[in-house]
């Protein structure tokens, strides 16, 4: 029985990697996905405890960071809110002294798949995001009300927000929303992709908070790895439509209620 509670979760950014600092009763975690990849950097309690790994607050560029140093002599550096208040948060629940059971009793720093059912469909490893993501994407980064697409611009890339949100206008209208983690542009390098005709921004899609980061993935740059590769275009494509899927049973169960009931 996992007996890991949710005790707080706060945002968080390692480097450019945007994601959630969350503390369990177990074990506290950074997560950060994007795309089909992850990076999860786990702090086990008893390792804490036992002065294996330590937490502290250091001061970058005049700025407030939380550092941790993990067994083996790894250090990572985050930009969070109040560190010092994380750490009291994070040293309180390892003094309950309950076992981290999800880590094993080791410091973990890991990266993989994030679909769901990787062990009974072939979908993208990690080897195969690393290689897309190192070599064909790229960050952008808007201000408040800076468009990131314009509707009618030719389009075959695929977006995922890492921090703020946007907001979707068509003909003055704001027609949606979209915040961290969100991935569009799916849909458009799908119709380039298969019918070989330069796709089309359907709307306009407009910095929505202070400071707006997405990473852009090249649509010309996976459509060659994928013409080169039966394998990795196999797996690509069924993220691509677990993506499509998944939104569309939002929207029915938006409209209709729990599919599952």
């Amino acid at each position: 029985k996992d007996e890991s509670v949710v005790v707080s979760a706060v945002l968080c950014r390692r480097r450019d990697a945007h994601g959630q600092f969350t503390v369990y009763s177990t074990h506290a975690v950074f997560l950060s996905k994007v795309f089909g990849s992850k990076v999860e950097v786990v702090v086990d309690y008893v390792a804490l405890r036992a002065k294996n790994v330590t937490l502290s607050v250091i001061v970058v560029k005049q700025k407030k960071r939380l550092q941790i140093k993990g067994e083996e002599g790894q250090t990572y550096i985050f930009k969070v809110d109040d560190p010092q208040s994380l750490i009291d948060l994070i040293q309180a629940q390892a003094a309950k002294g309950l076992k981290a059971q999800t880590t094993g009793g080791r410091w973990a720093n890991r990266t993989g798949s994030v679909v769901d059912l990787e062990e009974k469909h072939e979908t993208m490893s990690a080897t195969d995001w690393d290689f897309l993501l190192t070599d064909g994407s790229k960050i952008m980064k808007f201000k408040k009300d800076e468009p990131c697409l314009v509707e009618g611009d030719v389009q075959n890339n695929l977006y995922q927000i890492t921090s703020g949100s946007v907001r979707i206008e068509k003909g003055g209208n704001v027609v949606a929303k979209l915040g961290q983690g969100s991935i569009f542009g799916e849909l458009a390098f799908l119709q380039w992709y298969s019918d070989g005709t330069e796709a089309k921004a359907s709307a306009n899609v407009i910095a929505d908070a202070r400071k707006v980061e997405m990473v852009m993935l090249d649509g010309k740059f996976v459509s060659g790895a994928l013409a080169k590769n039966a394998r990795l275009r196999s797996c690509f494509f069924v993220y691509i439509s677990q993506l499509i899927v998944d939104r569309l049973r939002k929207t029915l169960e938006m409209t209709y209620g729990d599919m599952d009931r």
